[in-house]
C-alpha cells in the first residue's frame, strides 16, 4: 500500500499537477498598486459612502466590481462597475477561476479617469464589459441616482471572465468585515472544468 501511495505521488509531481490552496491578495512587490492598495480602505462599501457620502469624501477606497460600461466622454474615461463583494483571497486550485467574488454587493459605483493620465483618448484603455476589476478611487459624489462616483487614479487592475466567479460561493460585508460563517454559503464545489 505505501509502495502504491509512492506511485501516486510520484505521478502528479511528474504530471506537473500543484497542490492546492490559497493566499491572500497582494499586488507585485514595489508597484504602484502596492503603494494604492496599502492607503486605500477596503473596509468602507459603497453603501456606507450612500448613507454619509460628506464624511468619506475625500476618501481612497478599494472596491472590486465587474465592468458594466466603459466610454470616453471628452477628455474622461468613465467606467462604470456592479459592485461585488470579494474576502481578498485568491485561490490556487486547479480550476481556472482564482477570484470567488460573491453574487452579493452594494450597486453600482463609477470612476472617472483623465484621458490626458493614459497620454490622451486615443490611447486610454477601456476597460471590457464583463471583466472584474480592483478598482481603486477617492470619494467624490453620490449622484442621483445612487451611484457612487470616484475620481481614479490612471491604474485599475482587470481579470478577464476566465480569471473570476460569482457562483462559487456566497457572502455579504459580515463575512468580509468579521469572518462571520453565518454570512458564507458555499453555492458548489470549485473544479476544472465546471
Amino acid at each position: 500500500m505505501k509502495h502504491l501511495l509512492f506511485s501516486l505521488l510520484a505521478a502528479m509531481l511528474c504530471c506537473g499537477c500543484s497542490a492546492s490552496g490559497s493566499r491572500s491578495y497582494r499586488p507585485e512587490s514595489g508597484s504602484y498598486e502596492e503603494k494604492l492598495l496599502g492607503n486605500a480602505r477596503a473596509d468602507l462599501f459603497p453603501e456606507d459612502v450612500r448613507k454619509d457620502p460628506a464624511m468619506y469624501k475625500e476618501t481612497l477606497v478599494v472596491w472590486t466590481g465587474v465592468v458594466r460600461k466603459s466610454e470616453i466622454h471628452g477628455e474622461q474615461v468613465i467606467t462604470e462597475y456592479e459592485h461585488h463583494y470579494w474576502d481578498w483571497v485568491e485561490d490556487l486550485g486547479p480550476q481556472p477561476e482564482k477570484v470567488f467574488l460573491s453574487p452579493q454587493g452594494e450597486g453600482r459605483f463609477r470612476c472617472v479617469q483623465q484621458t490626458k493620465e493614459f497620454g490622451g483618448a486615443s490611447s486610454s484603455p477601456l476597460p471590457p464589459a464583463g471583466y472584474l476589476a480592483i478598482a481603486y478611487g477617492v470619494v467624490s459624489k453620490v449622484n442621483r441616482d445612487g451611484v457612487v462616483e470616484l475620481r481614479c487614479p490612471p491604474y485599475t487592475k482587470t481579470l478577464g471572465p476566465e480569471k473570476f466567479s460569482t457562483n462559487i460561493w456566497s457572502y455579504g460585508k459580515s463575512y468580509v468585515l468579521k469572518g462571520d460563517k453565518s454570512d458564507f454559503k458555499v453555492l458548489r464545489v470549485p473544479g476544472p472544468g465546471l
